[in-house]
């Protein structure tokens, strides 16, 4: 398994990183305002959270689950939540919390429990694309039962109708070389600010800024996406910015931190395991980390990348990332995976 999934957290927690946008309301008692995600949390879970500028509510809708806390700005970028209620036993009444908000339409969670959870992927409600027709990167957010021959990343074809969208996906797998496999298509009808597949537990947000989020039901994961770039995004682009964000592996949490390589073109992520990283966004251990660096393009903002690890003993990974530019912010969502270390998610925001 790669350094940068060494988990190190002493706290119970959960983390957070958001991109405002969307359905904002003024909701008065110190905090300005406030705004409404709907998401996916593996394996299938759908939530609701409201995150304000000083306050956050949040709603796991499958399992009628309740919270609430306040928020404090870390100088990360990071923000420390504290739970100031909750009726779920395994997220305790003064649990602590870390996120990032940035301007945009995305809201990432990884609700705290003993044992670790993935994290929520969600997407600001009431606030569609304007252009009748236009396509998203993908990649996926998997199930407890991926395996390596399953759907990894793709492109999603939207075109606008009465009642919603209907939508043709471009597909590949981890192992794919060549042009993207085509033939599977849908139909989205839009329902209370969100998109459903009729008479299938799957459950769609979508957002102007261009974040597409999908939940296909109970144990059977999830897509996260970006709207295709409408200039170029080069890959020496992606490299010269720094990020935060979460690294997802087997269920459990990882709060990371990348920046430019020793060589240009290449990014260098480490994990962050400890309060004082999480707050100053610096790791303190340079052999806990990984190298990232480019592969092939599959379409505007859609890369294949190369991981290896600063372990000598790891072996290297293919990871899928798509990267789009929210309020002049760079996002970037990830999927990759081997055979020996399974599959995982990488989920960043420029800081």
């Amino acid at each position: 398994m790669n350094k940068w999934m060494t988990l190190g957290l002493a706290v119970i927690a959960f983390a957070v990183a958001g991109c405002g946008g969307g359905n904002v309301t003024s909701t008065g008692g110190g905090q300005t305002s406030s705004q409404v995600f709907v998401g996916t949390q593996q394996p299938g879970d759908v939530w609701q959270w409201e995150l304000g500028t000083s306050t956050f509510t949040a709603s796991n809708e499958t399992r009628s689950f309740n919270y609430a806390g306040a928020v404090e700005l870390l100088p990360s970028g990071f923000s420390k939540l504290t739970m100031a209620s909750s009726n779920d036993d395994q997220v305790p009444v003064d649990s602590v919390a870390y996120a990032v908000e940035i301007p945009g339409t995305c809201l990432l969670v990884k609700p705290a429990d003993t044992d670790g959870a993935a994290p929520v992927i969600a997407t600001a409600v009431g606030a569609n694309p304007t252009a009748n027709t236009f396509s998203m990167n993908w990649v996926t957010v998997p199930s407890a039962t991926f395996t390596m021959q399953d759907d990894a990343f793709g492109i999603a074809n939207f075109t606008k109708t009465e009642t919603g969208y209907d939508l043709a996906i471009d597909y590949g797998r981890l192992d794919h070389t060549g042009p993207l496999n085509q033939g599977m298509g849908t139909t989205l009808l839009e329902q209370d600010g969100r998109y459903v597949v009729q008479d299938v537990n799957v459950v769609f947000g979508l957002q102007r800024s261009g974040v597409f989020v999908g939940d296909k039901g109970p144990d059977m994961g999830g897509i996260i996406g970006m709207q295709v770039p409408t200039t170029p995004i080069t890959w020496s682009d992606v490299t010269t910015k720094s990020y935060i964000g979460m690294l997802v592996r087997r269920g459990r949490t990882q709060l990371v931190a990348a920046h430019t390589g020793t060589d240009p073109q290449t990014l260098a992520g480490s994990a962050l395991a400890s309060e004082s990283e999480i707050a100053s966004g610096v790791s303190t251990d340079p052999e806990r980390g990984v190298v990232l660096s480019h592969n092939a393009d599959f379409s505007n903002g859609l890369f294949k990348v190369d991981l290896t690890s600063t372990d000598p003993g790891s072996q290297p990974e293919v990871l899928y990332f798509i990267v789009g530019e929210v309020d002049g912010k760079f996002v970037v969502f990830g999927f990759g995976g081997n055979d020996s270390d399974g599959t995982y998610n990488l989920l960043l925001v420029e800081n």
